[in-house]
């Protein structure tokens, strides 16, 4: 309600693209503001009803991002900035306008969080890109690792999406993969088509599927399966995926609702992965 109040307030037409993704963490500080300023309003004017009150509360916060939102779209027409900013492919394509939008919207951070308000949804994300964009890697990480720039969701999707996996890229990618919370992590490993990511989904389900079995009791029979004629001789791997078998037949696959994942595509990463630091991929 107060994002769509936001859209409504300014007739002109904006520059930066904000509140065009879900941003959780915003939508939080969002909320928990208006119902605090409601619940303050309410108790020193409780004569305005509670209807007026959450018709105020509900202004004055859309006002709130609007003015924010306007700060940041005047900063970028003044420099000149606009949908090509907005690109990761082309990040030897910067200028030194970004550079200088890119610390503008670092001032605007700082205040924003010194005091204790929202930013209109997107606005991390835009951020990161300036920043990928306008920064080498290592001063990017330090950036990030210092709390000035928060990688999220929406940015690894459109950063594994838009970056092909020459060398440079993929060292960069990792590099921000490794920084990001591990919620936003589960979500987009899959999404990128590299060993790594691979390798991430097979631990997560033994992990998931090891924690299961460790809760199970220990007087439950064991169910062994007979060796394959087919099967790999390694021995470390026939026994992960005996006991991978086993866990499965003792309760239901934790991930079968969303990806069916199953002994055999964690047997055959584990062999792809075994193959590969053993250099026999090729043979």
């Amino acid at each position: 309600m107060i994002l769509s109040k936001v859209d409504m307030l300014s007739p002109e037409e904006r520059v930066v693209p904000f509140c065009q993704e879900e941003d959780c963490q915003q939508m939080e500080l969002i909320g928990m503001m208006s119902e605090k300023l409601k619940e303050h309003v309410l108790k020193h004017a409780h004569s305005l009803g509670k209807k007026k009150i959450n018709v105020i509360v509900n202004n004055y916060v859309a006002n709130l991002l609007e003015c924010i939102w306007k700060i940041v779209d005047t900063i970028w027409k003044n420099y000149g900035l606009g949908a090509h900013s907005l690109c990761l492919s082309n990040r030897e394509e910067v200028n030194s306008a970004e550079f200088v939008v890119f610390h503008m919207m670092i001032w605007v951070l700082q205040a924003v969080e010194g005091l204790s308000l929202p930013l209109p949804p997107g606005y991390h994300t835009i951020h990161m890109v300036l920043g990928a964009r306008c920064l080498p890697l290592h001063s990017l990480l330090h950036y990030i690792d210092f709390g000035l720039l928060h990688p999220t969701e929406q940015f690894v999707t459109r950063l594994i999406e838009e970056l092909d996996n020459s060398e440079i890229n993929e060292r960069f990618k990792l590099s921000i993969m490794a920084r990001i919370p591990e919620i936003i992590e589960q979500k987009i490993c899959c999404l990128w088509d590299h060993p790594i990511s691979t390798s991430h989904v097979a631990r997560n389900y033994v992990e998931i599927l090891l924690k299961k079995r460790s809760t199970q009791q220990k007087s439950r029979p064991i169910f062994i399966r007979e060796q394959d004629p087919f099967e790999t001789e390694f021995l470390p791997l026939t026994y992960l995926a005996r006991i991978l078998t086993e866990v499965e037949h003792q309760a239901p696959n934790p991930f079968e609702a969303q990806q069916n994942v199953d002994v055999k595509f964690v047997e055959d990463v584990a062999l792809k992965q075994t193959l590969i630091l053993l250099g026999l991929e090729n043979k």
